[in-house]
C-alpha cells in the first residue's frame, strides 16, 4: 500500500504518467481492483493512482478499453458509505468521462444512475460534490443521450439543493454551473430548471 502511495504522487508529473502507462502500470492497476474488491483501503489508493493517470487522454482511453468504468462504477454500489472511496472513485470518472467512447460506457453501465445517487447520498459533503459533479459535467458534455438521462433524474434538484448548502465552495460551484449550462442546451432540461424554486 506504500508503493501505491509513492505512485499517486509520482503520478502527477504528466511524464511519468506516461512512463507507467508504458510500463504496464494501468493494466496492473486494474487488475488489482478486480482482486481487491473486499478491501476499501486498498481500493482507495488504487483510485487517488488512477485519478492522476487518467487525466492523461491516452491512459483515459485505456482505462474505459480495459474495463475500469465498469469497475469504478461497481466501486462507487459497493461501498455507498465510506466517503474517502467515494470521493476519490467520482474523480476517476471526472477523468475518464471527456472520452466520447466513454461516456457511452458509463451510460450503457447504468452510471448516470450511480452518479445521482451518489450526489443524493452525500448532498451534504462539499469534496464528494464537488467531484461527481464534475463527473456529471464531463459526462454530460456534448453527450444528446446523457444530458436527457440527466435531465430526467433528480440530478437538477440535486444541484440547486447542493447550490444552497455549498455556497463558499467555488470549485463545486464551478462544476454544478457546467452541468446546469451542458444540461439547459435541451429545452425541456432548460424549461426544468427555470421552474426550480430554492
Amino acid at each position: 500500500m506504500e508503493a501505491l502511495i509513492v505512485l499517486s504522487i509520482f503520478s502527477r508529473n504528466n511524464k511519468n504518467k506516461t512512463c507507467v502507462m508504458e510500463q504496464g502500470g494501468v493494466e496492473i492497476l486494474l487488475d488489482s481492483l478486480k482482486a481487491n474488491l473486499e478491501d476499501s483501503s486498498m481500493l482507495y489508493c488504487i483510485c487517488r493512482v488512477l485519478r492522476n493517470l487518467a487525466m492523461c487522454e491516452r491512459i483515459e482511453v485505456m482505462v474505459g478499453e480495459l474495463g475500469g468504468i465498469e469497475q469504478i462504477l461497481e466501486i462507487l454500489k459497493r461501498y455507498p458509505n465510506h466517503a474517502a472511496l467515494q470521493e476519490q472513485a467520482s474523480w476517476v470518472l471526472t477523468n475518464v468521462s471527456c472520452d466520447t467512447a466513454n461516456k457511452l460506457l458509463v451510460r450503457e453501465n447504468g452510471g448516470l444512475e450511480v452518479m445521482v445517487n451518489v450526489m443524493e447520498r452525500h448532498i451534504d459533503s462539499s469534496k464528494i460534490q464537488e467531484a461527481i459533479t464534475w463527473a456529471i459535467a464531463n459526462v454530460t458534455c456534448k453527450s444528446d443521450e446523457n444530458i436527457v438521462l440527466i435531465g430526467g433524474s433528480e440530478c437538477i434538484s440535486l444541484l440547486f439543493s447542493g447550490i444552497q448548502k455549498h455556497k463558499s465552495h467555488d470549485e463545486y460551484l464551478r462544476g454544478a454551473l457546467r452541468t446546469l449550462e451542458n444540461i439547459a442546451t435541451l429545452d425541456s432540461n432548460a424549461e426544468k430548471i427555470g421552474k426550480v424554486t430554492v
